[in-house]
């Protein structure tokens, strides 16, 4: 941990900051592992940060928790090195899921964007579990359906779109879409899952799909979207 991160949440003085550090590093519970530039400090042993955050009330945990998120949002978007994980990982110890999720969606884009699909996947699972700790059902709904689009999407190019792991990610978001009656991810839900049934080479059930991509095109009215339908 950084000295002036943990300047910004420990609300105490410097005098005493440094006080209590150069105790800590005389007792080796933690040590130097900063440069002249930036004071940086480690714990000892994790066991040793393990007891030291223990300690400490819930409520006590939860805001330093969110202070943290807070100072590294704000500080990653100021330098434009953005920490999704860390952040996302502080956002859920603090009880905000819903900033949580959306953390975690951009940090499976970023493993998207590397190629990096295995990482991706993981990172859209933790945003699953953070949608499901969202009190607002409405807001609930909305969230696992953007992520388990981009799941069966992610899927399908890792794994391939004629796997069982990317249809029935797609099927669970073709629920969801239906549930937030939200046209537009109906369709892309029921394309994936009509390209899984071609590609398995299930017609018959790729033929009923594409009739229901033409008849949610027309129920959006959206045209792209209809000839698209027509062309399966």
């Amino acid at each position: 941990f950084s000295y002036a991160l943990l300047e910004a949440v420990a609300g105490v003085n410097d005098g005493d900051l440094r006080t209590g550090l150069s105790r800590l590093r005389g007792a080796g519970l933690i040590f130097d592992v900063g440069s002249d530039a930036e004071s940086r400090y480690s714990f000892n042993h994790s066991l040793v940060q393990e007891a030291a955050y223990e300690s400490l009330p819930q409520s006590r945990r939860q805001l330093l928790h969110r202070q943290i998120a807070f100072r590294l949002e704000a500080g990653s978007k100021a330098k434009g090195e953005l920490e999704p994980t860390v952040i996302a990982h502080h956002y859920s110890r603090a009880g905000e899921a819903e900033k949580s999720f959306h953390f975690w969606l951009l940090a499976a884009d970023r493993s998207a964007q590397r190629l990096a699909f295995a990482e991706s996947v993981a990172n859209l699972g933790s945003a699953l579990a953070e949608a499901e700790r969202v009190t607002d059902q409405k807001q609930r709904t909305h969230l696992k359906l953007d992520a388990q689009l981009k799941l069966g999407t992610t899927l399908a190019l890792y794994r391939g779109p004629q796997t069982n792991e990317a249809g029935s990610a797609l099927e669970e978001a073709r629920i969801l879409a239906q549930e937030a009656n939200a046209g537009p991810q109906l369709f892309q839900a029921t394309w994936g899952l009509y390209l899984n049934a071609a590609r398995n080479q299930r017609l018959d059930k790729a033929k009923v799909i594409g009739e229901e991509l033409l008849t949610i095109s027309r129920d959006v009215g959206d045209e792209d979207l209809q000839y698209e339908a027509l062309h399966h």
